[in-house]
This record gives structure tokens, C-alpha cells and sequence, in this order.
């Protein structure tokens, strides 16, 4: 179901003059097992790439849709080091199924490998001298080695598919994979409620036995209450003489540390409840089996299903909630993003623990950080590319953004601390605090109609 290295040679042919001689502009991920490049050609055309590693889907192709997206580990670094990149090589490996893409960066340059084999799929970036600086799943060396050449093949396809034609084909295979996968989540659901269902009725077959003793238990009290004039505190056992057996002896145990009129008077009550607790307990066994049935028919319901509606017909009639939004939903990100008039994108923390998450996790040391000084506040973080200033424009738009995240937005003229987050480390006093080793100092006023300008130019506001 993945490419065949044919399929391979005719993308890399078909996508080639496409992409050639593009400038990388970002890589993200959706989910652990999809990434995507994005390019813009000197044309001015943009361009996604998606590489997928999800079994059995593995292939690569350009996506005409947009994806939910999140800037992972892996899409991070591949973002720090090939950013301001472009592209200018595309190709095919030994004929196999390992795509090779090649990025100039000023004097440096990068390769990205990938490797589209069954069960070991494989993504690593690559320094000239392949030295190995990211890679999709760890491996046991830290130079890149090509496999070897396969043997040759003399299978021919005289079908072979375009980009497009892949795009849809595997998306519709992937809905139809997503559609199963969820229809056997609704299986074990079902089989699961099936199960209880049964252990509920299996216990209710147990308790309405046990409660069907009732009348042994109140004979018994009887017996007890004849001969109560013979019983006394700390007796173990009497024996009597049982009328309902033509007065043969029997031999009753008893409570010693109870009195007799005790013990006498607790036997009369459990009688009570037991009696009270048939009713109870058949009910209980009509609904546990009418429940079964249901499920059952549920079951049988859903093996026919074939579309996405009839599972949500399914989980409507029996309500069966949806599944979670927070498990399908992606990481959160720790920053607002906002844009500068420039078009350089700023990020603002969220918190005391995002601010540290931006700051640390996210951020690149040649990236602009500054803070309001003495007031709490938010970090605020400037992307750029290494050894770029941020111009005039894009310094007051974060000056706005950093005053707008902090408690100085009504004290006037304050002070605004600047630096490189490479001169930035963690504090161990409190969560979020930071110490600075180079800085500059600037002054700034919070202006409400300029804040609300820039909330509207970037892509996402502040909550």
C-alpha cells in the first residue's frame, strides 16, 4: 500500500521542477508520524510537502489542503537549521525508496534523507560530512550510512500515478483506515458494556439465590425465639427440635458475644431485608438482560455500518458519547503568536510556565527576547534569522505586545529590557523568573489603539 520506488521516480520527476532552487519556510507535524515542508518558489508560489511515516501509508507528496499543526521536536529542528534554506537537489537514492532533498544555507548545507521502508521507516537530517543532526527514530551511529542498492527488480508498473492522483488516493485510504479504526473503538465499547451486562446479570443470578433463602433463615429465627428461655450470653451452639422435621434435633450456631434476645431480633430483621431485596434484585436482572439485549443488537447494528454517518447514527441511538476533543486534540502551544508590520512573527508567552517553555524549549538563542523590567509580565520573543536585528517597526510592535502582557500597561514611560535569548538563563528562585548576562534598555509606552492593531494583523489573539 506505500509507494513503490517506481511511484517514487515518477514523484521526484513530477516534483522537481517544481520545487527546485524554493526557499524553505517552515516544518511542522501532525501527529508523530506525519511532517510537513513548506516552500515558496521564486515565483512566488508556495508549496507543502508531506512525508509520511504512518504504516502502511508510507509515501510523500504535495498537499492542497492545510493541516492542523504543531512545531514539534523533530519539525523544530528541523526549522533552526534549515530555515533561510533552499532547495537544490531533489532526488531519488540508488533507485530505491529513499528521497534525498539538498538545502544551500549562505556557505553550509543540509541534506534531508528519508527512507520509506516497511516497518523501518526512517527521516535524518545531515550535515555535508553526514554527520547526523536530527533524526525520526534513533539509530546506533551518528553518521549516516546508505543502504545498500537493491537488487534489481524487473517488475513494471504501466500505471503510474501522478501527485494528485497519490494525494487522493491515500487520503482516501487513510479516511477509510480512520473510519475502521473507529468502528472497532465502537466495537470494544459495545463488547465492553456487553460484558458488563452480563457480570451484572451472573451477579443478580447469585444475590436472588442467596435472597430466596429467606424462609430458612426466618424458620430458623422461630426455632430461636421456642426456645429462648434456654439460651443464654456466650453459647456457641444449642441443638433444638426442629417441628418442620417431625422434631428431630438440629443444631444452630450462635453469636456468643450477643445476647439471646439479640440474636433473635437480628435474624427477624435480615428476614425483613431479604424479602425487601427479591423485588429489588429482579428488577435489577430484567434490566441488566434488556440492557444485554440492546447492546447485542447494537452489535449487529454495527457490523453493517459503512460510513462515518451510520457510526454516529450508532453512538445517537444507544448514546455513546463522542470521543474526547482533548485526546484528539493537539498540544497546546505555550505563546500567542503575533506579526510585526514586517511580517516577522512575535510569540508571547501564555504564563509562568509557558513563559519558561518559550523561552527554553521553543525559542532559538540568536532570537530576540525582552521583558518589562521590574513587572511581572509576560516573555516576549522576536523570531529572526541568525545575526539579524530586528528593524524599528518590528521592535515597537513587541514593545506594545510586551506592555499589553504586563502589569506597567498604566504606569506610563517604563523600561523595556532587550536581549538575545542566548543571554538568557533559567532562575531556581520561582517558575518563570530568568537572570539576563547582556541587555539593553529601552523606554516605552503602552498605546491601546496600537496594540489593537497588531491583535488584528496577527494570527491568533490573546485569550
Amino acid at each position: 500500500m506505500s509507494l513503490s520506488h517506481l511511484e517514487i521516480t515518477a514523484l521526484v520527476q513530477e516534483l522537481r521542477p517544481l520545487l527546485l532552487h524554493a526557499h524553505f519556510l517552515d516544518a511542522w507535524e501532525e501527529g508523530p508520524r506525519k511532517i510537513y515542508l513548506s516552500f515558496k518558489t521564486p515565483d512566488q508560489q508556495t508549496h507543502t510537502l508531506l512525508l509520511c511515516f504512518q504504516e502502511p501509508f508510507l509515501r510523500f507528496h504535495l498537499v492542497s489542503q492545510k493541516s492542523k499543526w504543531q512545531q514539534l521536536g523533530l519539525s523544530k529542528k528541523l526549522f533552526f537549521h534549515l530555515e533561510g534554506s533552499h532547495l537544490t537537489h531533489l532526488d531519488q537514492v540508488n533507485d530505491d525508496r529513499i528521497l534525498s532533498l539538498s538545502f544551500a544555507k549562505g556557505k553550509d548545507t543540509f541534506s534531508l534523507v528519508v527512507e520509506f521502508f516497511s516497518k523501518r521507516p526512517n527521516l535524518f537530517l545531515l550535515e555535508k560530512d553526514l554527520t547526523i543532526l536530527a533524526v525520526l527514530n534513533p539509530v546506533h551511529t551518528s553518521t549516516y550510512q546508505v543502504p545498500k542498492p537493491p537488487v534489481k527488480s524487473t517488475a513494471y508498473s504501466d500505471q503510474i500515478l501522478s501527485n494528485r492522483t497519490i494525494e487522493r488516493k491515500y487520503a482516501i485510504l487513510e479516511e477509510e483506515a480512520e473510519f475502521e479504526k473507529e468502528k472497532s473503538k465502537l466495537h470494544r465499547e459495545m463488547q465492553e458494556k456487553c460484558k458488563r451486562g452480563q457480570r451484572q446479570i451472573e451477579k443478580n443470578r447469585e444475590e436472588l439465590k442467596y435472597l430466596s433463602q429467606w424462609p430458612q433463615t426466618q424458620h430458623q429465627a422461630e426455632l430461636l425465639q421456642a426456645n429462648l428461655y434456654r439460651l443464654k450470653k456466650g453459647m456457641t451452639s444449642v441443638r433444638v427440635q426442629d417441628w418442620l422435621q417431625e422434631g428431630a434435633e438440629i443444631e444452630l450456631t450462635l453469636d456468643s458475644r450477643k445476647n439471646p434476645a439479640e440474636i433473635v431480633h437480628g435474624l427477624y430483621k435480615k428476614v425483613k431485608k431479604m424479602r425487601g431485596g427479591l423485588e429489588r434484585c429482579a428488577k435489577s436482572s430484567e434490566q441488566a438482560a434488556s440492557s444485554l439485549e440492546q447492546w447485542q443488537k447494537a452489535l449487529q447494528t454495527l457490523e453493517q455500518a459503512s460510513h462515518w454517518d451510520d457510526l454516529q447514527s450508532i453512538r445517537k441511538t444507544w448514546k455513546i458519547s463522542e470521543p474526547d476533543a482533548k485526546e484528539r486534540s493537539l498540544p497546546t502551544l505555550p505563546y500567542h503568536e503575533y506579526t510585526s508590520t514586517k511580517g516577522v512573527k512575535i510569540w508571547v508567552g501564555k504564563g509562568a510556565k509557558e513563559n519558561e517553555k518559550l523561552t527554553f524549549s521553543y525559542a532559538k538563542g540568536s532570537d530576540w527576547w525582552l521583558h518589562v523590567r521590574d513587572f511581572p509580565g509576560a516573555h516576549v520573543v522576536i523570531r529572526t534569522l541568525k545575526g539579524q536585528r530586528p528593524d524599528e517597526g518590528t521592535l515597537n510592535d513587541a514593545f506594545q505586545i510586551a506592555l499589553a502582557y504586563s502589569k506597567a500597561k498604566d504606569r506610563g514611560v517604563v523600561d523595556i529590557l532587550l536581549t538575545q535569548c542566548k543571554y538568557v538563563t533559567r532562575a531556581k528562585q520561582k517558575t518563570g523568573q530568568v537572570h539576563v548576562s547582556q541587555h539593553e534598555i529601552w523606554q516605552a509606552s503602552f498605546h491601546p489603539e496600537s496594540f489593537q492593531v497588531i491583535k488584528h494583523r496577527g494570527k491568533e489573539t490573546p485569550a
